[in-house]
């Protein structure tokens, strides 16, 4: 066996193929170098001895072994030399990066000794160029948004972006190119240019630059031209538009909002040249940060005008505003607050502010306010806030919270303006109302008694007159008074519905009976003024859901309203139809009309027609007021129609129908009183006059009648007499018709008398006020005759009414 077969050479053959394959196939480049003697006054060299693929790989090096380093890299750096040099002269390896910028590559190498005679070394290394770049582009993203974080101005943010990128890059120019929101027109250019400006025209489309660069941001977004005078895609004229602009490469990163082209950030070079990928990247980040700078500081921008428009609104409003935190404390008060208060900005602060409101307002209003601060409803009310002078002044205020995108509440902005004024005078106002309705209703009673008496005293004149001439007197009269006291009516009416004091009693109502009850109450007062009052009834009912009384009123003032305004001959016409789900009442008359402008106004309270005729018939304008607020308070509407002055007026009414229902027995017949012994009445009313009249209209229709004019005195007449009938009036001085019914129902007798209230006041509340009061009975004055008979038979029954005298 040869010494080359041993085992031990053949395992040493063996791992010396292992290293072959390693060392062809290693990721990091090798070299094997040994030094070349050199003069003194000579660079350090060294010759390669042999290198692997990856060497020639990273360096783009090949054929070097055999050569120097001088010989391959003529401009290799001095102070890499010197370290080769340092680990010959030492035997001490070492690491380092280094930069060979002949052939623009980064490189990480570690040097070891091999042989120190001849000097040999060791040398592997990675290309980390790559990553020396992405290093560099990561250091320049940071110092750029640290250049750009203070600035505030856009076009200053666009510029600085724009300086650095183009000197990171070294490029031609940088622009920012905006363009108007409605078209491709370009409205703004902001950057810089190594040399003179690019004379990119201001208001000239970006599709100047061709179709095929237009398709290509469209379809892929950033584009990239290394050489804009090459691409197979440009026509000569756009060849032309880019050598204009000196763009012999081209970058161009398009901002989208919405599918719209905004704004370009642009990076060229006047020549031809390659752009890296990571170079792309770059000016998308770059463009990227600058859109989010511009926007922020756009937005500071705006915020801060909207700030100072907020303090200029605050200062400038006559009013105290305030912004506080999520928690109530104050953050800011306008100037007025402070001038109002009188208090420092030290003594508002946090919840300083609270110490100006009325302590009885401060117990209302602060749980409502700690309320609104858990839920977010908005804050609003009145408060008293205590002038510098110690005056408490009410205010009204209302708060909004603003929340952040997450909906949490982070502030509250507010105002509160003085109300007190307005507020003392609208206690005025309500006092003045106050005084109007108690004046009115006083009016009404103090008018309704002397009308009781004349009303009392013509319906006795009435039923004793033979004479046919002062029966015509006495009826013109009665006419009269009747006029007056439906005057009075509806003052009172009107006065009350406005105030909400009148609540309809509704139930099912015919309306054509209605109609019949309004002609038949009207039908006399037509034939003695000479005018004709023609009737339209369907057969069949109309019903609606309705207060019987209060609907006949609106037809008795239609028809009085029509033969008030009809001259001599004049004809009122009334129909009654049912459309669909609504009853139409019309009332039409050929009187003095209406003109174009009275048409609404003439529903108005006190309004009347403006001209001779119409004021020479007087009345007070209420009549079709009362129609307007009745027929609206049963859910129907009202309108007059008229072809002019002197060609009549039409009043159409529409109502709500219901569905038709079966008719009702009809009731039986009333019956007269039967004859016997008449029954005793006593009427007690402090106005005399009042009192005789109504009891000599009892005497006539066969009751025992007795009078007095005060409660005491009355009392003890009732005592002496017992009467079963007791009409007793409420307001009487000395003893209230109240008391004096009180003190008659704790007498044994007192329960079985018949009390009936007389009094000018008939509103629903005071029909309630006399029934939970004992009486049997209200009667409104000037009392009815024949509501008053009605009233005995109902309560005393048909075998004890009082028999008519002779």
């Amino acid at each position: 066996m040869t010494p080359s077969d041993s085992p031990q050479n053949a395992a040493l053959a063996a791992l010396a193929s292992v290293y072959a394959i390693a060392f062809a196939n290693m990721d990091q480049g090798f070299c094997l170098l040994e030094k070349v003697d050199t003069s003194p006054n000579q660079p350090s060299d060294f010759r390669y001895l042999t290198v692997n693929p990856a060497f020639e790989k990273h360096t783009g090096l090949d054929n070097v072994t055999g050569k120097t380093i001088l010989d391959v890299v003529p401009q290799a750096e001095q102070d890499t030399m010197a370290i080769y040099d340092q680990v010959a002269l030492t035997g001490q390896s070492t690491h380092f990066q280094t930069y060979v910028g002949q052939l623009d590559l980064w490189m990480e190498a570690r040097v070891y000794q091999l042989n120190q005679q001849p000097p040999q070394l060791a040398v592997l290394f990675n290309n980390i160029t790559e990553w020396k770049k992405a290093q560099r582009q990561q250091s320049f993203l940071l110092a750029l948004s640290d250049s750009l974080r203070p600035l505030t101005d856009p076009v200053t943010i666009q510029t600085i972006a724009a300086q650095q990128l183009l000197a990171e890059l070294r490029a031609g120019w940088v622009y920012y190119i905006s363009l108007a929101t409605d078209s491709d027109t370009i409205s703004a250019l902001e950057g810089v240019s190594t040399e003179e400006p690019v004379p990119l025209l201001l208001g000239t489309g970006i599709s100047r630059f061709g179709k095929a660069f237009l398709a290509d941001y469209t379809n892929n977004g950033t584009v990239r031209y290394g050489d804009t005078q090459a691409e197979p895609s440009f026509t000569e004229q756009d060849r032309q538009a880019f050598r204009m602009i000196r763009a012999g490469a081209l970058i161009a990163v398009p901002l989208v909002k919405v599918d719209k082209l905004i704004a370009l950030l642009s990076v060229a070079s006047p020549t031809p040249r390659v752009w890296t990928q990571q170079e792309v990247d770059l000016v998308k980040q770059v463009a990227e940060r600058t859109w989010i700078a511009l926007e922020r500081a756009r937005a500071e921008e705006a915020l801060r005008k909207s700030e100072a428009a907020f303090r200029i609104i605050a200062q400038a409003a006559p009013a105290l505003v305030w912004v506080c935190s999520a928690l109530g404390e104050i953050i800011y008060f306008n100037q007025r607050w402070y001038d109002y208060t009188g208090q420092t900005e030290e003594q508002a602060s946090g919840h300083g502010w609270i110490t100006t409101m009325h302590p009885a307002d401060a117990a209302r209003i602060l749980p409502y306010w700690q309320r609104c601060q858990r839920t977010g409803d908005s804050y609003e009310g009145e408060v008293r806030y205590q002038r510098h002078d110690g005056v408490y002044r009410w205010h009204l205020f209302r708060a909004l919270p603003r929340r952040n995108s997450a909906g949490q509440i982070e502030a509250w902005y507010g105002l509160s303006i003085d109300t007190d004024d307005a507020k003392q005078a609208q206690e005025g106002l309500r006092k003045a109302s106050r005084q109007k309705d108690e004046f009115l209703a006083m009016l009404a009673h103090e008018l309704r008694n002397p009308m009781a008496a004349i009303h009392s005293g013509l319906a006795i004149l009435s039923l004793t007159l033979v004479d046919e001439i002062p029966r015509s007197t006495v009826d013109m009269m009665s006419r009269q008074t009747a006029h007056l006291v439906r005057m009075v009516d509806d003052l009172l009416d009107v006065n009350r519905i406005s105030q909400g004091k009148i609540e309809l009693k509704t139930e099912r109502a015919n309306l054509v009976d209605l109609v019949q009850q309004a002609q038949h109450s009207l039908k006399a007062l037509f034939e003695q003024q000479g005018k004709v009052l023609g009737v339209s009834l369907p057969t069949a009912p109309i019903e609606v859901d309705g207060d019987a009384t209060r609907l006949t009123q609106v037809v008795i003032n239609l028809l009085t309203n029509g033969l008030r305004y009809t001259g001599e001959g004049g004809q009122v016409r009334v129909s009654l139809m049912q459309e669909d789900n609504e009853a139409i009442l019309q009332v039409r008359d050929n009187g003095i009309g209406l003109a174009e402008d009275q048409l609404e106004a003439i529903f108005e309270l006190f309004v009347q027609v403006d001209n001779s005729l119409a004021r020479s018939k007087g009345g007070l304008g209420l009549g079709l007021t009362l129609v307007k607020q009745l027929v609206g308070m049963h859910g129907g509407r009202v309108e007059a129609q008229s072809e002019g002055v002197g060609r009549g007026s039409t009043f159409t009414v529409r109502l709500p129908t219901l569905a038709a229902a079966p008719q009702p027995l009809a009731p039986p017949a009333q019956q007269a009183p039967d004859s016997g012994t008449p029954r005793r009445i006593l009427v007690i009313d402090d106005n005399a006059d009042a009192a005789m009249t109504l009891g000599m209209l009892l005497k006539l229709k066969g009751y025992e009648s007795h009078t007095r004019t005060s409660g005491r005195s009355g009392l003890e007449a009732a005592e002496a007499l017992q009467p079963a009938v007791i009409l007793l009036d409420i307001g009487m001085p000395d003893l209230d018709g109240f008391a004096s019914c009180r003190l008659i129902r704790e007498q044994s007798w007192g329960g079985a008398v018949v009390v009936i209230a007389l009094s000018g006041y008939g509103q629903q509340e005071d029909r309630q006020q006399t029934k939970e009061a004992g009486f049997d009975g209200h009667l409104v004055k000037p009392v009815d005759v024949e509501e008053l008979l009605n009233m005995l038979t109902d309560l005393l029954g048909k075998d004890q009414t009082g028999t008519e005298s002779a």
